[in-house]
């Protein structure tokens, strides 16, 4: 799933660079995920994590059509702005 949506995204030019890992193993308790019903400690084997950079104004369609290519409203997006890159590298992003 995540190649498709990183195939997706590429199409329209939303992201500058993307890194994929597959295979991640992710550990969590049940507070830090609203949507599943339970409270203990879960363990997510074999899932992925993509990392993307946009600009700004992108993020809002960045995040509609992963959810639509995936068809997961309950997708795990984390936004973090980029503080402190070079000039060159953040005018590169925008275009």
């Amino acid at each position: 799933m995540a190649d498709k949506v990183i195939t997706e995204v590429y199409k329209d030019t939303m992201i500058s660079q993307v890194t994929n890992y597959p295979g991640v193993l992710y550990e969590f308790k049940n507070e830090t995920k609203l949507h599943i019903a339970q409270n203990n400690l879960h363990v997510r084997q074999n899932d992925a994590r993509v990392e993307m950079v946009t600009s700004d104004d992108r993020i809002p369609e960045l995040i509609e059509t992963c959810i639509a290519v995936s068809q997961n409203d309950n997708l795990d997006i984390v936004v973090v702005q980029m503080t402190q890159v070079s000039p060159d590298y953040g005018k590169w992003v925008a275009l």
